[in-house]
Parts: structure tokens; C-alpha cells; sequence
């Protein structure tokens, strides 16, 4: 009986360390995909608002 809950015992802090590190593993993951997407936006919208800012004063 103590054998089994023992075992028990293991696979569960095993599950729940293998299961804390893959969620912190997945937030950075997360974290740094939002980053590159965030920069790149701002990239593109640079892009744009600079090539209007350009057809702008030619125009004028």
C-alpha cells in the first residue's frame, strides 16, 4: 500500500514539474512571439505612415 501511494506520489510531482516548466517555457515563448509581432507593426506602420508622409509633400 505505501509502495503505491509512494508512487503515486512521484508521478504526480514529476507531472506537475515536467507541466510548470513547459507553461514557463510556453509563456516565454508566448512573451517573445508578441515582442517580434509588436515590432514588427510598428515596423510595417512605419513603413506606411512614411510613404504617405512622402506622397504628401510631393504632391505639394
Amino acid at each position: 500500500m505505501t509502495k503505491i501511494i509512494k508512487k503515486l506520489l512521484i508521478r504526480y510531482y514529476y507531472v506537475t514539474t515536467i507541466r510548470k516548466q513547459y507553461a514557463l517555457s510556453l509563456f516565454t515563448n508566448v512573451s517573445h512571439y508578441l515582442t517580434v509581432v509588436k515590432e514588427w507593426i510598428s515596423a510595417c506602420l512605419n513603413k506606411i505612415c512614411n510613404l504617405r508622409f512622402k506622397k504628401i509633400i510631393h504632391f505639394t
